[in-house]
């Protein structure tokens, strides 16, 4: 399952991001409900004042049993950290974390946030078969993300002949991905049948998260799960996939 949980601000909701209006517990409530065995997470707080000072990963990993790994894109001496996370019942062997190329200044108009700092989580996981897993985060702009693409296609690789899942928020469609350095190394699973994923419910229009896996992975079902309460602004992706 990959999931962009929005810092779980629900701002559909919590307009003005007011503490007591933040939701761990409705992101807890749709990973549970989908029973994955792996969950990669983007848009997630670490002790930051905006989010009531909570590690969030740590809290949604106790609540739902799971083992965690946090990787900080940037991280704040004063004001913590802001990454991505993966959540698994199974055993996290080791992990290790890559910074993706960013643009070093911002175009006319643009916000502070599209040049913020963006990672790759890739970790091994002890499942029967021990598996690698990635877990990223990509830039919404086109320049950085051609520069992105590579780096991930290139982290795939250098893997080798294993097991790979690759999961995300790629802030991009179909087309493109389908076009980039990653889709000579792994299988886009959304390809058959690909359902929007933002923003969140019925409104949703744009296919922008996603699961990739390697040739020693079947996909048994693939879905977007259609998220209407407004927990998140993204739907969740979840891959039922079997190893050979």
């Amino acid at each position: 399952m990959t999931y962009n949980i929005q810092i779980a601000v629900s701002a559909a909701h919590n307009p003005k991001w007011e503490l007591d209006g933040f939701n761990l517990i409705g992101v807890a409530d749709v990973i549970a409900a989908q029973h994955p065995d792996i969950v990669a997470l983007q848009e997630v707080d670490c002790n930051r004042r905006r989010s009531g000072y909570v590690d969030q990963a740590c809290w949604l990993a106790e609540r739902l049993g799971y083992n965690y790994v946090f990787a900080p894109a940037y991280h704040d001496a004063e004001n913590g950290s802001y990454g991505n996370a993966l959540l698994s019942r199974y055993p996290i062997e080791s992990y290790r974390i890559e910074r993706l190329w960013q643009r070093k200044h911002l175009l006319p108009g643009e916000p502070n946030w599209v040049i913020e700092p963006r990672c790759c989580l890739i970790a091994q996981v002890l499942t029967p078969k021990p598996i690698w897993v990635m877990a990223t985060h990509l830039s919404t702009s086109p320049d950085q993300q051609v520069r992105q693409l590579p780096q991930i296609a290139a982290f795939a690789q250098s893997i080798g002949d294993q097991p790979v899942v690759l999961m995300g928020d790629f802030n991009t469609e179909l087309d493109q991905l389908l076009a980039s350095p990653v889709a000579n190394v792994l299988n886009n699973l959304l390809v058959p049948a690909p359902a929007p994923t933002y923003p969140n419910g019925a409104k949703a229009r744009s296919c922008i998260d996603h699961i990739w896996a390697g040739s020693h992975w079947q996909a048994k079902a693939v879905w977007v799960v259609s998220e209407r309460q407004g927990i998140s602004d993204h739907n969740p992706v979840v891959a039922d996939l079997t190893i050979s």
